[in-house]
């Protein structure tokens, strides 16, 4: 291959490669855009699934979290201290060794996780009126 040649393969490589770099970011801007657009939808209700050890603990109307509020979910073991705050919920402070679950920060939207594996408690935000599935997560078939 001759140097123009290898140039305008060089040029080519790097406008293909821009082009990529663009889509993903534009991607990365709708999905952003778009998970925040459903999560504050009008009339939508969502609730925390507080679990420990896979048994739920407690259930929260997270529609009705428009003031701060702090529950602690303790034992002979562990502690995590939970708040509340207009619609959204985090773990503020617990005492496991790496604290993951803290540095997951608030969790809003349906499908938002926050899990503190040491102490075995699981957070989970659903859409009211969803449960927690027993079948599969997605069917896909051959069109």
């Amino acid at each position: 291959m001759s140097a123009p040649q290898r140039l305008t393969a060089q040029r080519a490589e790097i406008v293909f490669a821009g082009i990529v770099f663009a889509v993903a970011v534009l991607l990365a801007a709708c999905f952003a855009v778009g998970g925040s657009a459903t999560a504050g939808t009008l009339g939508e209700r969502t609730k925390a699934i507080v679990s420990r050890d896979g048994a739920v603990v407690q259930t929260i109307d997270l529609s009705n979290t428009d003031e701060f509020d702090t529950l602690l979910f303790e034992d002979d073991r562990d502690s995590n201290l939970i708040e509340l705050d207009g619609g959204r919920i985090r773990v503020a402070d617990a005492d496991c060794p790496d604290r993951t679950c803290v540095r997951t920060g608030w969790i809003e939207r349906p499908g938002q996780i926050i899990a503190c594996v040491p102490h075995g408690l699981t957070i989970i935000i659903e859409r009211e009126g969803e449960g927690t599935p027993n079948g599969p997560d997605a069917v896909v078939g051959a069109a």
